[in-house]
């Protein structure tokens, strides 16, 4: 509230996409104590819906997850999101074409 205005920034491509995915799955970090695998815990994010944990029919996960592992989205897409960024290596993940 007390920060100033948004900054909204165009997406050109889809590996931006996948990446804003990413960043907005892990702002709870510091409220998680840094432990990655408890953001599907944190309460008020869409991260559980992409994992299957949980269902809410408003949040479409299917334009995210399309982009991974055709066997086993879900895992794939938490290894994204829960790396550590010295371990980002988007060939090993993602499917882009």
């Amino acid at each position: 509230v007390f920060q100033g205005t948004y900054k909204a920034v165009p997406i050109n491509n889809e590996l931006q996409f996948l990446y804003l995915t990413k960043y907005i799955h892990r702002n709870p970090l510091a409220l998680v104590h840094n432990n990655p695998s408890d953001l599907c815990s944190y309460p008020y994010s869409s991260y559980p819906n992409y994992l299957k944990l949980i269902h809410q029919s408003w949040v479409y996960c299917d334009d995210v997850l399309y982009y991974f592992s055709k066997f086993d989205p879900k895992n794939s897409y938490q290894r994204f999101v829960e790396e550590s960024e010295s371990e980002i290596d988007g060939t090993t993940i993602l499917t882009l074409e």
